[in-house]
């Protein structure tokens, strides 16, 4: 049976419009799924913040970035060169601006101080804690800051979404929200194959760098850093580039014992059940080293408030040697040096082993190595338990004595400390004067002998000021006297007392027409 003409033309239109339907709602469904929900939007919106680079011996705004808070205790991570001053030296006391996800049509505003705790400028990333509010007064130590979970790049594809967070300034002071794919993948000298970098097509403006790159859930996978360009005849050509959290996760395990895991990354306080089939095995016919001992206040001290126990083993050369670090009482903490007194192994919370330690190394010169058991944070103490496997020639038992041992040196830790308390260095913290109220201080100090000298700066609401200080050990404190830089401003006499590497106390005003008293604290940096 035929059709009638107009019947036909009716069902091609019908086909036609229903295919165009299918089309469409492919599409619509596409654009869904590329997108990232409202509550991981208002989520990261809320955690992503703006750094201001306040140079204080200048009194004057060098630069801005911005920066992603990735734990409740306020840790920020940023790029490295967004908290130098023009000189290239590191800014230690930052202003923070943050505004509400749910006004991202508002400027931010001055919410609190950030101290810089550690940075790498070769990988360019730095990170920063929240100390004081934006009065000065100190950040309660139960206050929980909303923050982003950390993700990993191993699981992302070519074509994934890239959400790109931060205060770009070219566009007004208000945040902004772009999105693009990952374009692809560099090694470190950005030609190189590898995953040291990560392509976009996600615009980045300079104020961006140092915030944050998301997944489509909302978690962070990099810091936006850099934009490459090349110029050809007649066009301009310009790479976006993210520095995978990957990169920074080491320093960031350092300093942070709860980081929010999305999966990929293993935070600190991993499940200690986890499989060592991936350990490398050790040489055929290893012996196996262990002792007990305890950290505790007869330890000598290796790093201000860290007690430390040293222990020597003879090592055999070019061997492959486990070691095990297990404490249930305190975060465990390893240094190990070689024969010349270099350190080979640092750790902290080593993968499937929760808060202790358990690496693999690998020895070149034969001779003494030297284990010091320490903690991650500061009075830790308790029991532990030290094992080492390996092709061991020769070793001391009982724990080595501190006068013997060589002195201990790395990035992170020095030494022995000298018998005195050595006040040279940069201090800040918090101060509130009768006068001006709650404020900010930084403070850099240098000692010869038993006197102190140095430059100090200070923050309130109502202004800043700075001036210089000296100062004098006695045996009742440090007696201090500080004078501004501002003839018009009262300088100030004050006795402080040292507990660790904290001090505070009270101070007064002197050749002053009005009665201004007050205290500080300052903790060095």
């Amino acid at each position: 049976m035929t059709a009638h003409p107009r019947t036909r033309e009716r069902v091609g239109v019908t086909l036609s419009l229903a295919l165009f339907m299918c089309v469409v709602l492919a599409l619509v469904s596409a654009s869904g799924a590329q997108s990232m929900s409202a509550d991981a939007r208002l989520s990261v919106l809320d955690a992503v913040v703006r750094v201001i680079a306040f140079d204080w011996s200048e009194d004057a705004v060098v630069g801005a970035g911005s920066g992603t808070i990735i734990s409740e205790q306020g840790h920020i991570l940023t790029n490295y060169h967004v908290v130098l001053s023009q000189n290239g030296e590191v800014l230690d006391l930052l202003p923070i601006l943050t505004a509400e996800s749910s006004a991202p049509d508002v400027a931010p505003t001055l919410s609190y101080f950030a101290a810089f705790l550690d940075g790498d400028p070769e990988t360019d990333v730095a990170l920063l804690q929240a100390f004081a509010w934006a009065d000065g007064s100190p950040i309660p130590q139960d206050h929980r800051f909303a923050h982003v979970r950390l993700g990993s790049i191993e699981a992302m594809l070519i074509g994934d979404p890239i959400f790109v967070i931060g205060y770009p300034g070219v566009s007004g002071d208000t945040i902004t929200f772009t999105t693009g794919v990952v374009s692809g993948f560099l090694g470190e000298d950005g030609s190189s194959s590898g995953r040291r970098w990560i392509k976009t097509d996600a615009r980045i403006a300079r104020g961006s760098s140092g915030g944050g790159a998301f997944d489509i859930d909302g978690t962070l996978i990099g810091v936006p850093t850099m934009r490459y360009s090349r110029v050809a005849p007649d066009t301009v050509e310009t790479q976006e580039l993210l520095r995978p959290i990957d990169v920074a996760l080491p320093m960031l395990l350092q300093h942070i014992d709860t980081i929010s895991d999305a999966s990929a990354v293993a935070p600190a306080g991993r499940d200690a059940a986890e499989s060592e089939a991936s350990l490398p095995e050790v040489s055929t016919g290893a012996e196996t080293w262990v002792t007990q001992g305890s950290l505790d206040d007869g330890a000598e001290t290796y790093f201000p408030g860290r007690f430390a126990k040293r222990h020597r083993i003879e090592l055999a050369a070019d061997d492959t040697v486990h070691v095990r670090l297990r404490s249930d009482e305190f975060d465990a903490y390893l240094v190990v040096l070689d024969p010349d007194g270099n350190v080979v192994l640092e750790v902290d919370d080593s993968h499937g082993a929760g808060l202790n330690v358990d690496e693999v190394m690998e020895t070149v010169d034969p001779g003494p190595y030297t284990f010091v058991v320490t903690s991650a944070f500061r009075h830790e103490q308790g029991r532990y338990t030290l094992e080492v496997v390996g092709a061991i020639t020769a070793s001391e038992r009982e724990d080595a004595p501190a006068a013997s041992s060589p002195p201990v040196r790395s990035e992170r830790a020095v030494g022995a400390p000298p018998a005195a308390f050595d006040y040279s260095g940069v201090w800040t913290g918090t101060i509130v004067d009768s006068y001006a109220g709650h404020g900010t201080v930084r403070v850099v100090m240098h000692q010869d002998g038993a006197t102190l000298f140095g430059t100090w700066q200070s923050a309130f609401a109502m202004g800043s000021n700075s001036g210089t200080l000296t100062g004098l050990l006695q045996s009742d404190g440090v007696h201090l006297e500080l004078s501004p830089s501002d003839p018009s401003s009262c300088p100030f006499r004050g006795v402080i007392e040292r507990v660790d590497t904290t001090i505070g106390g009270t101070y007064v005003a002197f050749d002053c027409a009005i009665p201004i008293s007050g205290t500080i604290t300052l903790t060095k940096r």
